[in-house]
């Protein structure tokens, strides 16, 4: 199949999660789903339990949290996986389903399908199923203003509605409710799930949540006591934000702070670029280095790493080199920031620049070896 992506990322992920089967095993079951003709059923071995599907979606999810691309195609792959592990006995698709019902991601939910799925986890919590609670732990965090709870949760804010839903997604802290009462009953579902559920990599998300909510609580022991729970308990491929917030944690101790940065950068999790460029440049006073991780930060949209690699040319009193940045951040777009934040620096730049001799520009000969690709940010 061309549109996924490569062997070696879902065979990493697939071990990640501990699944059953390997890529080989899985691919003729997902190309069955994938090239599904209507009204036919796809051909999955009775081998392949619900919660066999349920893997593969998460490789699927996490892979496009890690690129920050949804395509389409693969979106729905996702939605029919979840499906199809409801169909054999799988809770927690039957509950990840109920939920995206409930919060109409996706399309097509009736009303009747969403009051059938409120039915559907009033049973899955009686029966005390762990991710009723931590996905009702999500939608009080995530501010959806119609609560699990009648009469709770009428607070007039928007609600915020996925394309899919997976139990070990991240959530965004710019997402997290400002309620008290909404972070009250938060913290209690999560509080509930983790003594169901104490050493899962779900519990390792509801560990990530509880460490932001204490977080914006300005508890900070918490905070840091639950992102390490999240770190011990799922790969890094699944705990980047929480290797963020512990970066940010310990910024009293550069070294365990670079780690921790180093280990979110290393899934793409883009505000860790600019904390890692100035962490090099400020503290182990390393410019090229920290050109570096700026130069990446940059190549991925981050406006702050462009101010960084500013800094770094300034630093190094390499005036053409900072004369490039302010330009390439005017055209990007950035050059407000960029101006708000170094407004005196960038006048004396331009001074110095004016200053300089220009070299005669060479017109190189043609040369028989193409040249290797370069980032535009080498400067």
């Amino acid at each position: 199949m061309d549109i996924l992506p490569s062997k070696k990322i879902i065979s990493r992920l697939l071990f990640d999660y501990d699944a059953r089967y390997n890529f080989n095993k899985y691919i003729p079951v997902i190309e069955s789903i994938y090239d599904l003709t209507p009204g036919k059923a796809p051909s999955i071995p009775e081998k392949f339990k619900g919660n066999d599907l349920l893997i593969f979606q998460r490789v699927l999810s996490q892979i496009r949290k890690q690129t920050h691309t949804i395509n389409p195609l693969l979106l729905q792959l996702e939605n029919d996986l979840i499906e199809y592990a409801a169909e054999r006995g799988s809770r927690d698709a039957l509950c990840t389903l109920s939920f995206m019902a409930l919060d109409d991601s996706g399309e097509g939910w009736t009303e009747d399908d969403k009051n059938t799925a409120k039915s559907y986890i009033k049973e899955l919590m009686e029966l005390e199923h762990p991710l009723a609670f931590k996905l009702a732990a999500d939608r009080e965090l995530k501010r959806f203003t119609n609560s699990l709870e009648e009469g709770k949760g009428n607070e007039k804010q928007e609600e915020k509605v996925d394309t899919t839903l997976s139990p070990t997604e991240e959530v965004s802290f710019s997402d997290i409710t400002t309620s008290s009462q909404q972070l009250s009953r938060a913290i209690s579902l999560y509080e509930h799930f983790l003594k169901l559920d104490p050493s899962s990599t779900v519990a390792a998300a509801a560990h990530r949540s509880l460490g932001m909510i204490n977080f914006r609580l300005q508890d900070l022991v918490k905070a840091e006591e639950h992102f390490s729970n999240a770190v011990q308990l799922a790969p890094v491929s699944d705990n980047s934000q929480a290797h963020f917030f512990l970066g940010l944690l310990h910024e009293k101790d550069p070294q365990r702070a670079r780690y921790h940065f180093q280990m979110a950068a290393t899934e793409g999790f883009r505000e860790s670029f600019a904390n890692l460029g100035y962490i090099e440049l400020n503290v182990f006073n390393d410019p090229d280095i920290a050109k570096e991780w700026f130069a990446l930060g940059a190549e991925l949209g981050v406006p702050e790493c462009v101010v960084g690699l500013f800094d770094v040319a300034h630093r190094k009193k390499d005036w053409v080199a900072a004369q490039s940045v302010i330009e390439k951040a005017d055209n990007l777009g950035v050059s407000k920031l960029l101006n708000e934040v170094r407004a005196d620096s960038i006048a004396s730049v331009k001074e110095k620049y004016k200053s300089i001799e220009k070299p005669a520009v060479v017109i190189p000969e043609k040369s028989e070896t193409p040249q290797s690709a370069k980032s535009r940010w080498d400067i």
